[in-house]
């Protein structure tokens, strides 16, 4: 009788997921239809009774089932990029999205008070002083938007990561997840075949840095470089479920591997590419010790070999744009440096930073930066510094940083983090060193890396919770008698160390005065 009640639970459930997969699916074209042909009303008027609808249901479903809930916020920051779509319908709908799927789970989070506990206590004091910089940001509205937005997708994800248990939670998070990514990918190939070629190509280049126009893959989105962002969100939780998937879940993580980094490579998204392949070698390296040190190095051959081989053909593609100030990202971080010299300790302002490019000063007058505080630094670290200050930098990546730090220091790994550590976080921390998209929940990337960080910031918790239990437990187990004498014998060592230390002061003090130990001549 259980076994037919849990099958019968098991096989709802399931049904519900593909629910929520049409209704997300649903969800995107119909916000696609509404807001990029606003003019025809009856069309609006369908597309807006289906979202409607959609919407409803997959708020309801992923707050009752919080392990789904990231793959609405995935699809949220995705399709806030889109291309085609009027950008001001496209920003009220975000936030409005943001906070329908949100806010539900937040009072959860506060009657917990888990949001007080160890790095997210931490996190939330980083927030306060991000509050106190919009009081003097050089675009207030604009800050305090992304703000709100940050604490919204924030709370999500540790009302989220609050139930996950064990290493099989951790998977089924990141299942969902890719499941997001799948759903993308595959209206990114019908876009594809079905948009017209110049939506879903761009022209791409700095002539001012000598780069010149190069034509580059963008799908649905704004910037080719969120396609090779969506190539790395896809990749790493790819690789993660690949081993303990069989049959069709195979063949289809296979398919969106294949698919993702073809796209990316048509986006010619070079940092994103180089972000997964220095995680994979990490990887290789831990995993696999010397064996994976071969492989790599038989990797680079393989390549090198093809190298000399292509010739001139692929010298001219490695070479294509400025390389030598990697598309014009050096000069502007030599002038975000100087900026920062300027307002070192509080920065110009939370999300603001692309503000500082609307100076007379900065060398560049064409191109993506004049955006205002959405122009793009292309450095993660750098964007962080001259929008809240070094100090809060600092403090931020030693918020982000700890968790990760405290699990390479232990042997156990029961969620099994170590490998999300190698394919999903230090490849959005390499990424951060040419983007600075992979901000506070900004874009897939981000949304990932703080929900990884939640999960390992959550284990590090509980690791040291069970520490201090097991040290209590020792001592409550130790004999009376030693428990007794253990402030006599800690009062003996104070004893000890101070007669130590005054016949050494006493020794100095003779040879100063030329007296041997017995204070004699």
């Amino acid at each position: 009788m259980e076994l037919a009640t849990y099958r019968t639970v098991t096989s709802e459930h399931r049904t519900s997921q593909g629910a929520l997969l049409a209704a997300g699916i649903l969800l995107s074209l119909s916000a696609m239809v509404l807001l990029s042909e606003p003019s025809r009303a009856g069309l609006a008027v369908v597309a807006g009774v289906c979202g409607l609808a959609a919407v409803g249901w997959s708020v309801a479903y992923t707050t009752r089932h919080r392990g789904w809930l990231i793959f609405a916020l995935l699809l949220i920051e995705l399709f806030a990029s889109v291309s085609f779509v009027n950008d001001t319908a496209l920003t009220m709908a975000h936030y409005a999205l943001i906070a329908c799927f949100t806010l539900p789970v937040l009072p959860g989070v506060f009657r917990t008070g888990v949001w007080r506990q160890g790095g997210f206590r931490l996190f939330a004091v980083y927030l306060v002083w991000a509050l106190i910089t919009v009081s003097y940001s050089q675009a207030p509205l604009y800050s305090f938007a992304r703000l709100v937005s940050t604490a919204m997708l924030v709370g999500a994800l540790i009302a989220v990561t609050a139930e996950v248990q064990s290493a099989d939670d951790v998977m089924k998070l990141i299942t969902a997840f890719l499941t997001g990514c799948g759903v993308v990918l595959v209206l990114t190939a019908l876009g594809s075949v079905a948009l017209p070629k110049d939506l879903v190509w761009r022209a791409d280049g700095d002539p001012e840095v000598g780069g010149g126009l190069i034509p580059r893959y963008s799908g649905l989105f704004l910037s080719p470089n969120q396609v090779g962002m969506l190539m790395l969100t896809t990749v790493g939780p790819a690789l993660l479920c690949l081993p303990a998937s069989r049959g069709w879940k195979r063949l289809a993580i296979l398919l969106a591997i294949a698919a993702a980094t073809a796209f990316a490579v048509l986006a010619d998204s070079r940092t994103s590419l180089v972000a997964i392949v220095a995680g994979g070698i990490l990887y290789m390296l831990w995993r696999y010790r010397w064996r994976g040190a071969l492989i790599c190095l038989a990797c680079a051959g393989a390549i090198a070999f093809a190298a000399m081989t292509a010739g001139p053909h692929l010298s001219g593609y490695a070479n294509r744009g400025d390389v030598t100030t990697l598309t014009g990202r050096t000069l502007i971080w030599q002038f975000a440096i100087r900026s920062i010299k300027d307002r070192v300790l509080f920065g110009y302002g939370y999300e603001a930073g692309g503000m500082i490019f609307q100076s007379r000063y900065f060398p560049l007058w064409w191109g993506p930066w004049d955006q205002g505080p959405r122009s793009s630094l292309h450095n993660n670290y750098l964007a962080h510094a001259v929008e809240v200050g070094v100090p809060a930098t600092l403090f931020w990546l030693f918020i982000i940083l700890r968790p990760w730090v405290s699990l390479l220091h232990r042997d156990d790994d029961p969620w099994k983090l170590k490998p999300v550590l190698f394919l999903i976080t230090i490849p959005i921390l390499v990424l951060g060193l040419g983007e600075s998209t992979a901000g506070d929940c900004r874009y897939s990337v981000g949304l990932l890396f703080m929900m990884v960080w939640a999960i390992a910031e959550r284990a590090r918790m509980i690791a040291d919770q069970n520490e201090l239990a097991q040290r209590r437990e020792a001592r409550a187990k130790s004999p009376r008698a030693v428990a007794a004498l253990a402030p006599l014998v800690a009062l003996a060592a104070i004893v000890v160390v101070t007669s130590s230390s005054a016949s050494s002061g006493d020794y100095h003090l003779n040879s100063a005065h030329g007296l041997d130990s017995n204070g004699n001549a």
